[in-house]
C-alpha cells in the first residue's frame, strides 16, 4: 500500500506493520535472471531434448526436429537402473 492508502486504514507500514524483510522486485528479477542462466547450460538442454524425446507428442505431424543432433550423438544413453520390485514384475 502506498502512504495515501495507508493513512486513512490507520495502518503505517514500518509503524504498524512490519516493512516488507525483501524487496519483492529485486528478489523477482534475481530468481529470474539465475533461471534464465539455469536454462541456458548444455546440462538443462540435453535434459529438454530427453523430455521431449520420451513425452513430445508423436501425433502432431512434424518431422522430428534437426536442432541438436551433434548433441544427441554425443548424449550418453539413459540409465537402465530399476528397482528390485520393478525387476520382479517385469522379467
Amino acid at each position: 500500500m502506498d502512504a495515501s492508502v495507508q493513512r486513512p486504514v490507520g495502518r503505517v507500514i514500518g509503524v504498524d506493520y512490519p516493512a516488507p524483510v525483501v524487496d519483492a522486485g529485486a528478489a523477482l528479477k534475481a530468481a529470474k535472471d539465475r533461471m534464465y542462466g539455469l536454462r541456458k547450460t548444455e546440462k538443462a538442454r540435453e535434459e529438454a531434448s530427453d523430455v521431449q524425446e520420451r513425452h513430445g507428442s508423436r501425433k502432431s505431424g512434424l518431422p522430428p526436429s534437426t536442432r541438436g543432433r551433434a548433441t544427441q550423438a554425443r548424449r550418453k544413453p539413459p540409465s537402465q537402473k530399476t528397482s528390485s520390485i520393478q525387476g520382479e514384475l517385469f522379467e
